[in-house]
């Protein structure tokens, strides 16, 4: 197998496949270290009623809780120094500047004649600084029609945000998907190439994958249509992008209402440089369980969110990996009723644990510890309302 570098998590997870569902993103090129302050994991939380924003100090280990009031449906992105918060229930995305002191955000609109901003679901952005142009995933509402191909993945310009959706950029439907949606979902970019991930989902079959998930590619230096990478695996979920851009790990979610995993889910890697995928490292079944979030500290260790379901009741535990080696270590974490993503920084491991604990289960709030493969303490740190999405402000 071919070795794999340096990683640095950037993206996770959906508990189920319900497009509101909550997630976890970090970004490789965040703004540089900023020595007036420590790193913030910036956290939105939610009880899918109402929604808070707050900041963890990572040093001190200090909560500063109700920044603000947000969307139940709560999505946090740190990109070039700003927060976003994607309000995926009207479509809005909110702007922070944490050295404004989180006062006066800014809002634009994910909407325009084609796809109105209340259906639009935006599940993430990437912000091209070279031409300030932010581009948004556009998942659609659950029941809307309005989102297909042609407007999955939207362009604003950053210099006129108010004008909202600028123009859109084809992808292609699945030839399996009836419901011509691509699905839409993760971002990221290496070497000038902007990357998405494509679910691939039949909504006509309760969201069922219509087949093997794609990759799409698209050029940043002229952002008019994409080629596509064919993935071993069905429903990616999470990515972990080598530091060099190389390559990338893929979490596959599969069908997650499944109570067994059948092989088809896993963490899959892609040669980004040949633009093909080298196939499942691990399968759902080797794991036991389906992927629902990703991290990864380097060329050889990795944590992963393993789902397991009996019946309606939904059990997550957190594992080490060892990725060279393709084998599942120590139970760091768990069992906990859901969780919203984990993320590597700096040494540290951080596991949102949202959703409603069930006898046995651990409590919400986020879980913090040493990135070094041993169990993490068992109290979590209280964030308000249960975390669900969470980036870090160096």
């Amino acid at each position: 197998m071919k070795r794999i570098a340096l990683f640095v998590l950037l993206a996770a997870c959906d508990h189920v496949p319900d497009p509101g569902g909550p997630d976890l993103l970090s970004r490789a090129d965040a703004a540089p270290p900023d020595a007036r302050r420590p790193p913030l994991a910036v956290v939105a939380s939610s009880d899918f009623t109402s929604g808070a924003l707050s900041t963890l100090d990572l040093v001190g280990r200090t909560v500063n809780k109700g920044l603000d009031t947000i969307d139940a449906q709560p999505v946090v992105r740190v990109l070039g120094g700003k927060v976003y918060v994607l309000d995926q229930t009207h479509g809005v995305v909110r702007t922070y500047d944490p050295d404004k002191g989180w006062k006066n955000p800014t809002e634009f609109s994910v909407g325009n004649n084609d796809v109105p901003a209340g259906q639009a679901n935006p599940h993430d952005i990437y912000v091209d600084a070279a031409t300030q142009r932010a581009y948004l995933t556009l998942y659609g509402s659950f029941g809307s029609s309005k989102v297909d191909g042609a407007h999955a993945l939207a362009v604003v310009d950053l210099k006129t945000p108010a004008a909202g959706i600028q123009s859109f950029i084809p992808l292609d439907a699945s030839v399996w998907d009836s419901d011509k949606n691509p699905d839409a979902d993760r971002l990221f970019a290496c070497g000038g190439t902007l990357y998405v991930t494509l679910q691939d989902l039949d909504r006509n079959a309760g969201y069922k994958p219509a087949g093997p998930a794609r990759l799409a590619a698209i050029s940043l230096a002229k952002p008019d249509s994409a080629r596509y990478i064919q993935l071993a695996g069905q429903n990616p979920i999470a990515v972990a992008v080598a530091a060099d851009c190389s390559s990338v790990l893929i979490g596959q979610g599969d069908f997650q209402f499944d109570d067994l995993p059948n092989g088809k889910g896993g963490i899959e890697q892609v040669d980004l440089v040949s633009q093909k995928s080298l196939g499942l490292l691990f399968t759902d079944t080797s794991l036991g369980g389906h992927v629902s979030a990703l991290s990864a500290t380097d060329a050889s260790h990795a944590f992963v969110d393993v789902q397991s379901k009996s019946g309606m009741d939904y059990q997550n535990n957190e594992y080490a990996l060892d990725v060279t080696g393709q084998k599942k270590g120590a139970l760091v974490l768990g069992p906990m009723a859901f969780v919203a993503g984990i993320r590597v920084y700096e040494g540290l491991l951080l596991v949102l644990s949202a959703g409603t604990p069930k006898a046995g289960q651990l409590m919400t709030g986020v879980y913090l510890g040493p990135a070094d493969g041993q169990p993490l303490a068992t109290q979590p740190l209280d964030v308000g309302l249960p975390p669900v999405s969470m980036d870090v402000l160096p």
